[in-house]
């Protein structure tokens, strides 16, 4: 815990950090392939959806509800991270502030975080609805840290993907990856 002495604010990327949502990523993309086209870079989901999103509003709302079904079903059979749910209630006894990052669903993250008993920790969640570029970008934790108040010195970024480190550092905050705790 000395290497969070003076951090303030805790961002948590949701699944991968906190849990593991069991879904099945690649069968999710290779269905929004057929339905969109394959020319649509689906290589990772954001950039997929970003490009969906260039075909108008009623094609965005059609592959997030495709993406909602895929990850609310994924939310039945979640695994919790323990060592990161340890952290979380030790944070809290301390009194720090938690907020969520993810590129899952809102309703998905705040499902996943009620079925692990934990949504009342955390003050603030930006998903993938709440920003106009996706992770690496790092509008979400700019974000996260306007409505926190928090100076940036004092907030860590927790996640378990190269693209979470790189929004880290586009932000210009501490990152670290989840195996690092």
């Amino acid at each position: 815990m000395e290497k969070f002495k003076n951090i303030e604010l805790f961002i948590f990327d949701l699944d991968g950090t906190i849990c593991k949502l069991d879904i099945d990523w690649d069968e999710l993309k290779n269905f929004l392939r057929k339905k969109y086209g394959t020319d649509l870079n689906f290589e990772y989901l954001d950039v997929g959806i970003e490009n969906v999103e260039k075909l108008g509003e009623k094609a965005k709302k059609e592959a997030y509800e495709i993406v909602r079904r895929y990850e609310l079903k994924g939310v039945k059979k979640l695994k919790p991270i323990k060592k990161v749910l340890k952290l979380i209630k030790i944070l809290k006894q301390q009194n720090k502030t938690l907020a969520i990052f993810s590129s899952n669903l809102k309703e998905t993250a705040e499902k996943a975080l009620k079925k692990l008993k934990i949504i009342e920790d955390f003050e603030i969640i930006i998903s993938k609805e709440d920003v106009k570029k996706h992770k690496p970008s790092c509008e979400g934790l700019k974000k996260i840290i306007k409505l926190s108040k928090v100076s940036k010195e004092k907030v860590i970024y927790i996640g378990d993907k190269k693209k979470d480190l790189e929004a880290g550092k586009r932000a210009g905050i501490k990152t670290i990856l989840v195996s690092q705790i």
